[in-house]
């Protein structure tokens, strides 16, 4: 059975905001689809990173919540995910700067709100080698920020 969910967000038009219409399809293997044809599979997320919520990776001396990844959070993933593939994976870590900074970064160059764990999803869901920081909800990635800047 295939479901079909509509989301609208903004897209800058010579200084003005215009919806855009975004279809997922829920495929028999309750996998997402966008019509980018990105996948977002949070099952599978969730096993590579069981700790894993909206607001990063849980741990002893991190913040704690039943936040759960809804329909908004997925389009936060679907974002990360957009923006990500158009940047290129480095063979080092980059241990300058972690995934809040990052999502920052992609905060300010896409003008919209993403979380620290919706971009940890992305990360995951691509199969970006990545590396967890002991005691924080955060990861550093395989990406340079040179790359990350650009």
């Amino acid at each position: 059975m295939v479901a079909v969910i509509h989301r609208y967000t903004s897209t800058p038009f010579i200084g003005k905001y215009l919806p855009l219409l975004t279809t997922y399809h829920l495929d028999n293997k309750n996998k997402l689809q966008t019509e980018n044809n990105i996948m977002i599979d949070i099952k599978n997320i969730l096993k590579t990173e069981p700790t894993l919520t909206p607001f990063g990776i849980e741990g002893p001396n991190t913040f704690h919540t039943d936040s759960k990844f809804d329909q908004d959070y997925i389009n936060q993933i679907e974002t990360c995910m957009e923006w990500l593939n158009t940047r290129t994976v480095s063979n080092k870590m980059n241990r300058d700067i972690s995934s809040y900074g990052i999502k920052h970064i992609i905060e300010h160059k896409l003008d919209t709100y993403v979380s620290n764990g919706c971009f940890i999803a992305a990360v995951i869901s691509l199969g970006i080698p990545y590396e967890k920081i002991p005691d924080s909800p955060n990861i550093f990635v395989a990406i340079s920020y040179k790359e990350l800047k650009r």
